[in-house]
């Protein structure tokens, strides 16, 4: 009977319904953070945002200073998209603007872009032509994970839930590859420049780079001398950045960047060596399989093959890729000086009336400018991915599903797909997302990227056509891992007082977590790749392809007369 009605509905009526069911199950039913009254710690912003909509909205005030909440701290206030939906929506319905309405309006706000999120997730699995046990597999991914399944409920009025999902609009806009598609990336783009501002930076680079500009693999004296630039360049800047730092006061200097802000950290000092170490070698074999094989010759798609076209020609092929991001960033030079104050922005650093996504790259290069030594160290590594060796993935895997640790353990194979079946555009993601979110321990600085690794490790598996064993292996791991079926509790302290639910809570953010989370964790993750490294072969179809060679052998040689 489910198989005659699954006939009929398919794929995407059925993930649909089943996120509807699980997402009214948790929003009804699921256990909710205690602080602030619900709205958590960052999220006290976004409610009181709702609450007081037509104060703030007066002259360019979201980016304000609140005192009345203790919000001193407006670095994450330009991400007032999310909020804006809640109130016209709460206004559209006629529902009272209280503390807990609203709160409960930002979850059902989630679950509605997790709908739009598996909406684009089934389009995107059926353009590149998956199986429909892969399908099935990426869905659990991304919307059975800790972050999705658990944390966006018990924890709701965040931009993170909207952010990731905008990430998977935006990929199925870059897969559709036409006008369309297009003037969808310059859509998400716009939202998320006041939602979560690298995804803006991701438009960019699938603007200048859409799905049909394919990768060459052919090998030059020049391609060589770019892979191994690619491969060593990053991996110096690592190093001068550690060691500029290292020569200030030692040890020392990293145990104050560790502890500035955020409390006693402890930082145990051959942890810290073994950390960097580990780190070091991850920078370099990250960049060598990513950049592997690559052509400048991919760049001809600027012009599409200009030996045969006239100037005019080619002209209009670039003016193709840049004038949408043009009016991406006018449009959202506007949309900054309508909704912020701009002199509380110039305060902050960014430039007044531009593109919010356009100012982290300005910020960065003058703080390049200002002071290399930092700037540098920071590009490449964070500090609090020291606290422990390879912390940063560990957590990530645990936040945002095993499937890391698959991509972890066939990185090359990954970095294959990527290069033949992502383009140039996603490599460039690869790169851009790498200093910002895969060597900070807090998981979820990967909020916005994290769609693209697992959308790419789960097409990597369907080209593998994994027995469905391995399917079941997976799920099961994404499930338990969730930990939807884990009580926190609600005796909440201060990060250094460490209570029994920050504790429980900071176990997938990193920085924070306890060591025995960390230790746990780490076993976990040891233990998983052991398990896919000596299936390794199989997995490849190494040995499949062997055997079938030695039996064509086999029938070749001459039989034997009696």
């Amino acid at each position: 009977m489910f198989l005659t009605i699954y006939k009929k509905l398919g794929f995407t009526a059925i993930s649909a319904l089943i996120l509807c069911f699980v997402g009214l199950f948790f929003i009804n039913f699921g256990e909710k953070i205690s602080i602030n009254n619900g709205a958590g710690f960052d999220g006290i912003y976004y409610v009181y945002i709702v609450q007081n909509y037509e104060k703030l909205s007066v002259n360019g005030g979201f980016n304000k200073p609140i005192p009345e909440i203790g919000m001193a701290d407006i670095a994450k206030t330009d991400r007032f998209f999310p909020s804006l939906l809640v109130y016209h929506g709460m206004k559209f319905l006629k529902l009272p603007l209280e503390w807990k309405n609203i709160i409960r309006a930002y979850e059902y706000q989630n679950l509605i872009w997790l709908l739009l999120a598996s909406f684009a997730w089934s389009y995107i699995s059926s353009k590149l032509t998956m199986q429909e046990k892969s399908r099935w597999l990426g869905f659990v991914f991304f919307f059975g994970s800790y972050a999705y399944l658990k944390f966006n409920y018990f924890y709701p009025a965040l931009t993170d839930t909207a952010a990731a999902c905008m990430a998977m609009i935006l990929i199925a806009f870059f897969v559709q590859d036409s006008w369309l598609g297009k003037l969808g990336i310059v859509a998400v783009a716009l939202a998320a420049a006041f939602t979560w501002q690298p995804i803006t930076i991701y438009a960019y680079i699938l603007l200048l780079f859409p799905k049909k500009t394919p990768l060459l693999t052919d090998e030059s004296k020049i391609t060589k001398g770019i892979n191994w630039a690619v491969w060593i360049l990053p991996s110096l800047f690592f190093v001068y950045g550690f060691w500029t730092n290292y020569k200030i006061k030692g040890i020392e200097t990293f145990k104050e960047m560790m502890t500035d802000k955020w409390g006693a950290v402890p930082i145990d000092v051959d942890s810290f060596w073994l950390s960097l170490f580990l780190v070091f070698i991850f920078n370099l074999f990250y960049y060598k399989y990513l950049f592997e094989n690559s052509s400048l010759n991919n760049f001809k798609y600027l012009y599409k093959n200009s030996e045969t076209q006239n100037t005019t020609q080619i002209i209009l092929g670039i003016a193709e890729k840049v004038i949408p991001i043009v009016l991406i960033y006018l449009a959202v030079g506007q949309l900054h000086n309508l909704f912020l104050d701009q002199t509380v922005t110039a305060n902050q650093g960014s430039t007044a009336g531009t593109d919010v996504a356009s100012g982290v790259i300005a910020a960065t290069a003058t703080g390049i400018a200002n002071n290399p030594v930092s700037a540098l160290s920071g590009l490449f590594f964070n500090p609090f991915s020291l606290h422990f060796p390879l912390e940063f993935l560990i957590n990530a895997a645990v936040y945002f599903s095993p499937a890391i640790i698959i991509g972890f353990v066939f990185y090359p194979k990954l970095a294959e797909t990527l290069r033949k079946e992502g383009g140039i555009g996603i490599l460039l993601i690869f790169v851009a997302s790498y200093s910002s979110s895969f060597l900070n321990s807090q998981s979820r600085i990967m909020t916005a990227f994290a769609p693209f690794l697992l959308v790419f490790i789960t097409l990597m598996i369907d080209r593998l056509n994994w027995d469905k064993k391995y399917y079941y292996l997976l799920i099961v791991l994404t499930l338990i891992a969730s930990k939807a079926w884990l009580i926190f509790g609600s005796e909440w302290q201060t990060p250094t007082g460490m209570g029994k639910s920050w504790t429980m809570l900071m176990m997938n953010q990193g920085m924070w977590a306890a060591k025995k989370w960390y230790v746990m964790h780490s076993f976990i993750f040891i233990l998983i790749s052991v398990f896919f490294l000596l299936n390794r072969k199989t997995l490849l179809g190494i040995e499949n392809s062997t055997q079938n060679v030695a039996n064509e052998t086999v029938k070749d040689l001459p039989k034997k007369k009696k």
